[in-house]
């Protein structure tokens, strides 16, 4: 399973990555802001993303969503 996790919070991706490495998941990544995370959601073709709502920059969440839907 491929996961995209965007967050821009070092701790929380800190420990989504410590918790999902302990549950076997390593096809795992990372971006902490819009512009990368649809850059890797086209990349990566992820079977599931965990979005933070609040991130850096001039796009949130609900738009990378809206985005990728």
């Amino acid at each position: 399973m491929k996961i995209l996790i965007v967050e821009d919070e070092p701790i929380f991706v800190e420990t989504l990555l410590m918790y999902l490495e302990e549950m076997g998941y390593e096809n795992v990544h990372h971006a902490d802001n819009a512009t990368d995370a649809l850059r890797l959601f086209v990349a990566v073709e992820p079977d599931l993303v965990l979005l933070d709502i609040n991130i850096k920059g001039g796009k949130d969440g609900i738009n990378i969503a809206e985005a990728i839907n």
